[in-house]
């Protein structure tokens, strides 16, 4: 994960949480190795997909659900520290 303050990669996970409520399945706590920044970060609940939902095109797959086939930025960005 890159930092979102000064950019590196040099990142480690401080805590990971599980949540009941909400949308987000796992919270976790995140440490920038290199600047000493800390923020959140979410992660969504899996969905399962079968194989007639998908189909090749080329060396990538892609989902024939289209609300399945990109979040909106807001659900990529991190959360507020």
């Amino acid at each position: 994960m890159k930092c979102p303050k000064c950019g590196s990669f040099n990142c480690r996970v401080v805590t990971t949480k599980r949540t009941t409520e909400g949308p987000y399945e796992v919270v976790r706590r995140r440490r920038c190795v290199s600047c000493d920044h800390r923020w959140y970060t979410a992660q969504l609940a899996e969905i399962e997909i079968t194989s007639d939902e998908m189909v090749w095109a080329g060396d990538q797959i892609k989902l024939k659900l289209h609300p399945l086939f990109g979040l909106p930025d807001a659900q990529h960005q991190s959360l507020p520290s």
